[in-house]
């Protein structure tokens, strides 16, 4: 009997145990497998995807042998991410940002490349992606194609918990309308497209508008696609919540509203700033957070997770403990009054400003209870603010990096960081963290940065960044040559291993303030040769030639930013009344002047070549969304132009989001500093001062009318970017043949620099040398200088400019 009885159980145990095992969630894999025929189509019949138990923490294996490669996860993201796990390291493909695939690399070998069997375990179990801007400086005129093709980017590359705003203003819609208020009513309220992200975080009102009825059914017909898309692959999308933020016609239909005019951000005009919130007490509060919950989730569904922001960058109302504990649990019992499951995903951003002190941030997360709140620390690669805080009094945070502000466009990253920090902050925080991210202000730069960020989730211990990025270069190119391998470690040990931004001045508006000098410019001169040869060692793939443009136009651009330090100290002795002779002053700026304004062609040219670095696609997209509608074509224009340049009616956050963009730095660029340079040489001329409050004004008269202009810009690219890669190399790092060489010397003469040039290259220093009539050498630590004709024993070296 009890042998039987044994058996009994162990027959039971055993088709209990297959029974588990033959209800594994296979949902997904149709979706990964719709991936692999979009991504890789003649490849993708070489592939089985296979499901893991689902787990709290995602898995993946992965092994291939005969020309077929097996895939298994725990998740349609972790199968998602087996495949490209395997796609990167033995295919030594690559996906990342490009337009049309230009910064992908799928050429998969076949067959398929054998691999050991390898088992990868996420150390977090979230792993979340943007930032709430991210849909205004990236994805405001995205269609579908594009969207797909993110969300496959984000399948790839392991995210599960994405942020999901798009279409929330047609639900607004709607439950305003339940109440009673009109179109026009609303209109005040509602911001344009390219502003929605600042608007909804309750920064601004208005600008930008009006936000049409076609827009918002628009927008929710794209949510509807992009939420179903991302829970076939089993991600969680975060979707948004009441924040009290309402138009202040709300009064019409609840006289007794208790409505507070928020604190100004920008500053904005006050047709424009300063939101008006429902006061968190008001009972209110509540009713509206769940009535927009419950109409949410009759359109979109729900996962229970829900992002909105009470006070980013603005002050709350009073600083009172209690105002502060009631402001968080009204979001709260908004959410949960609607939805049970709920919990608030809370950006951490506002714990930056001035009025969250230890014990302000304290009392205002102790409104919502641990379990039912994450909180997004949103740039913790400059180290967590979870830690001023004690880990955030006990709610789970995930650790994010941030690395990128209004989309501008440049070579920077400290990769070292990126690789070290998530493991060493993970270590510290203990169960704090329960997720990693990024959230960047803006996508479609820095892709290496990215790729390494999105791998941290999946290692245990960092990874040497040297040994990486010769990956990364094999990966990104298909091949890995002597010029590839060494332009990436010269730019490990330059721009990517710094945290220092080399911002472009070319896209600031004109006025003497020079960048700090940041990381080592002679190597990034080196790593700039070594990727413009890299041109002639095989056919350039799509990513080599993006990497070529970021490179040569940083390498230019911080050249750039050397001409205007000379340019500037000129003018400053001249405004000092230390130049006795104004025509040599003038020689000086018109001499500098032009070669300023040439490299701005030149670096227009550059960014022309390539289809990743135009305006006219920007504005293309901005176009298609009116649907041939006039008014709503000029509408959408003036947005997308206003956000990069301008920023609000009179240039409130001026050039913050502006782009390296072919007709941007061609155009509106050229102009500006133009218009500027003339007014610097004519000041000069004249024995004046130039008026720069006047020419900041005109400047903004300028910008103003160009927001509003009809100009149309290339969407097509023209001309070749390696000639013209190899054109400004050869230009901008031959040594001229007028130097005589100095060894072991130092120099008496006058700088005619306000600080050294961040170039340290001797070709380089030697051609800005040449470019000013009163520069007679330099020495090699980046002083170019007046006079060489008395020289002392010294360690250094100086260049001596001979008559020719």
């Amino acid at each position: 009997v009890n042998l039987t009885m044994l058996l009994v159980v162990l027959l039971t145990t055993y088709v209990l145990c297959t029974t588990a095992n033959l209800q594994h969630d296979t949902s997904s894999v149709p979706a990964v497998e719709a991936l692999l025929q979009r991504m890789i189509p003649e490849s993708a019949q070489y592939f089985q995807l296979e499901t893991l138990p689902p787990a709290e923490i995602d898995v993946f294996e992965f092994s291939a042998s005969g020309g077929k490669a097996t895939i298994k996860g725990s998740s349609g993201v972790a199968i998602a991410s087996g495949v490209y796990w395997y796609l990167k390291y033995y295919c030594n493909c690559q996906v990342t940002w490009g337009v049309n695939g230009t910064g992908s690399n799928l050429r998969v070998p076949h067959p398929l490349p054998d691999a050991p069997h390898q088992r990868q375990s996420s150390t977090v179990p979230f792993r979340y992606a943007w930032n709430v801007c991210t849909f205004g400086y990236t994805a405001t005129f995205w269609d579908w194609h594009r969207w797909e093709q993110e969300i496959d980017w984000m399948a790839l590359h392991g995210v599960n918990f994405p942020l999901a705003f798009v279409g929330q203003e047609y639900i607004w819609y709607k439950v305003f309308s339940d109440y009673g208020l009109s179109m026009e009513d609303m209109a005040p309220f509602f911001s344009g497209p390219a502003f929605l992200p600042w608007q909804r975080m309750g920064n601004l009102r208005g600008w930008g508008g009006p936000l049409t009825l076609d827009w918002m059914a628009g927008q929710y017909k794209m949510q509807k696609r992009i939420l179903s898309r991302m829970r076939s692959f089993g991600m969680k999308p975060i979707l948004p919540c009441f924040a009290g933020h309402v138009p202040k016609t709300i009064t019409k239909v609840f006289p007794k509203a208790n409505l507070t005019k928020s604190s100004d951000w920008g500053p904005m005009p006050p047709k424009y700033c300063c939101d008006y919130i429902l006061q968190p007490t008001d009972e209110l509060y509540k009713t509206i957070g769940e009535k927009f919950l419950l109409e949410q989730a009759k359109e979109y569904g729900t996962d229970h997770y829900y992002n909105c922001d009470m006070y980013n960058e603005m002050h709350p109302p009073t600083t009172n403990h209690k105002y502060l504990h009631d402001s968080s649990k009204a979001v709260i019992d908004g959410i949960k009054v609607a939805d049970p499951k709920g919990t608030w995903v809370m950006q951490g951003w506002l714990f930056h400003f001035a009025p969250w002190t230890y014990n302000n941030t304290k009392a205002y997360l102790s409104g919502v209870s641990d379990k039912d709140m994450i909180i997004l620390d949103l740039d913790s690669e400059d180290g967590p603010l979870a830690f001023n805080y004690d880990n955030y009094f006990g709610k789970p945070w995930v650790w994010n990096l941030l690395h990128n502000f209004g989309g501008r466009r440049g070579v920077y990253g400290n990769l070292s960081n990126v690789a070290n920090a998530p493991i060493v902050d993970k270590q510290r925080a203990g169960k704090g963290i329960i997720g990693y991210g990024i959230t960047p202000e803006a996508i479609e730069q820095n892709p290496v940065v990215y790729e390494l960020m999105m791998e941290m989730p999946w290692r245990h211990t960092a990874p040497n960044v040297n040994e990486w990025v010769q990956h990364y270069a094999r990966q990104r190119y298909g091949v890995a040559t002597h010029n590839t391998i060494r332009a990436w470690q010269a730019l490990v040990n330059s721009a990517y291993g710094s945290k220092v931004e080399a911002l472009d001045r070319i896209a600031f508006k004109p006025q003497c303030k020079l960048e700090k000098e940041g990381w080592d410019m002679t190597e990034f001169v080196s790593a700039w040769k070594y990727l413009v040869h890299a041109l002639d060692d095989y056919t350039p793939n799509g990513p080599l030639l993006y990497d070529v443009v970021d490179v040569t136009s940083q390498a230019l651009v911080n050249f750039w930013d050397d001409i205007l330090n000379m340019l500037c100290w000129e003018y400053s002795e001249y405004v000092a009344g230390k130049v006795s002779n104004n025509q040599k002053t003038l020689s000086v700026i018109s001499h500098l002047g032009a070669f300023m304004s040439s490299m701005i062609s030149e670096l227009d040219d550059l960014y022309g070549s390539n289809i990743n670095y135009l305006l006219g696609v920007w504005l293309q997209k901005a176009a298609y969304k009116a649907h041939g509608n006039a008014t709503l074509e000029q509408q959408y224009s003036f947005n997308a132009k206003n956000q990069i340049t301008l920023w609000g009616p009179w240039g409130e956050i001026d050039d913050y989001a502006s782009k390296a963009w072919q007709g941007l730095t061609g155009d509106y660029n050229q102009q500006r500093w133009t218009f500027w340079l003339t007014g610097m040489y004519d000041s000069v001329k004249n024995g004046t001062k130039m008026d720069e409050p006047q020419v900041l004004l005109d400047l903004l008269y300028f910008g103003q009318k160009w927001d509003k202009s009809n100009k149309t810009y290339p969407a097509k690219p023209k001309g070749s970017t390696k000639t013209i890669a190899k054109r400004l190399l050869h230009e901008y790092t031959t040594m001229p043949n007028n130097y005589k060489k100095i060894s072991d010397a130092s120099v008496k003469g006058h700088n005619i620099l306000s600080r050294a040039a961040w170039s340290k290259n001797v070709a380089q220093l030697a051609i800005l040398c040449n470019m000013n009539p009163n520069c007679k050498g330099f020495s090699t630590d980046g002083w170019l200088k007046d006079d060489v004709s008395q020289t002392c024993k010294s360690s250094g070296t100086v260049y001596a400019k001979l008559q020719l």
